[in-house]
């Protein structure tokens, strides 16, 4: 019955992939790792800690994963 549901070749810019695999690796995070830490570079900007960082990546892994399953393609890649 979930596959009746699920989308197929749903293509997304490069663009559009990554701000939705980042969105969604951030609601991973405030879901399952209790959120990331920022912390102030030397130039002012906010940045992940070194630690959060390396969550946010496996996050990252985790919501490109979900969004292939769901049927969304990113550019120049075949479903």
């Amino acid at each position: 019955v979930l596959e009746d549901c699920i989308m197929r070749d749903m293509n997304l810019t490069n663009e559009q992939w990554i701000e939705l695999y980042s969105d969604l690796a951030m609601v991973l995070a405030d879901l399952y790792g209790g959120g990331l830490e920022t912390e102030v570079a030397p130039n002012g900007d906010r940045i992940f800690t070194k630690y959060s960082e390396e969550k946010f990546i496996e996050f990252a892994g985790d919501a490109e994963y979900c969004l292939e399953q769901l049927g969304f393609v990113k550019e120049g890649e075949e479903s």
